[in-house]
């Protein structure tokens, strides 16, 4: 009569386990990492052209949408409001302070002239910005 249980013979699926677990995560860990960076509103239709280069950079964009409604990080502003959301993020910034920043304007091709204009004379102040307007490319 044997009364010691009988060992476990260990196989090679024993040890794929732990393989398993770490790609699990590994693969769950790029797929948020990989959402991380903001996207401008996906309901701005930007215009297209021909020949661009691609930005290098969307951290800090203002979105203006088909009806002149402005927002800047999901915040409704007005024109008015724009230059002293700027200095704000400049002052709390702790890479901004003697470098600029780089400011990407998300523009419905709806806009009109007149509302663009009013934009850019509060942008027109500032000296330490460099902007850029995100547009499609139409090749």
């Amino acid at each position: 009569m044997n009364v010691l249980p009988q060992q476990r013979r260990s196989s090679s699926d024993d040890n794929m386990i732990p393989l398993i677990n770490i790609v699990f995560l590994l693969l769950i860990f790029f797929m948020v990492a990989g959402q991380i960076q903001k996207r401008p509103n996906a309901s701005i239709d930007v215009p297209t052209m021909n020949h661009l280069e691609t930005p290098a950079n969307l951290q800090h964009f203002v979105e203006i949408n088909a009806n002149g409604i402005l927002s800047m990080d999901e915040n409704t502003i007005t024109p008015s409001q724009l230059a002293n959301a700027l200095l704000n993020l400049s002052a709390t910034s702790p890479t901004t302070g003697s470098t600029p920043i780089d400011l990407t304007l998300v523009i419905d091709q709806r806009v009109t002239a007149r509302q663009l204009e009013d934009v850019l004379s509060e942008l027109r102040p500032l000296k330490n910005i460099v902007l850029s307007i995100l547009v499609e490319n139409g090749e």
